[in-house]
């Protein structure tokens, strides 16, 4: 098993935070959707890579985020 050295993981994580909206969301790619699964799992990434102030933002709007409203899929809306 091959884990990325920490040149990876910061690369990583500046790739992200670079895609994450100005109120923190992060989408799948630059102005798209976002999910909670994968959002989280980007602020995890940010935070791996020491970018805290990123990652305290992806993480405040994850808790105050209707997810159901936001961003969702116009082939399956929600409710």
């Amino acid at each position: 098993m091959r884990f990325l050295d920490r040149d990876q993981i910061e690369a990583t994580g500046r790739w992200i935070a670079a895609h994450q909206s100005h109120e923190g969301e992060i989408p799948w790619w630059r102005g798209e959707k976002a999910d909670p699964w994968d959002h989280v799992f980007g602020a995890m990434g940010l935070t791996l890579a020491g970018l805290y102030p990123q990652a305290e933002k992806a993480f405040r709007i994850h808790r105050v985020t209707s997810w159901t409203r936001v961003n969702h899929d116009p082939m399956h809306p929600p409710g």
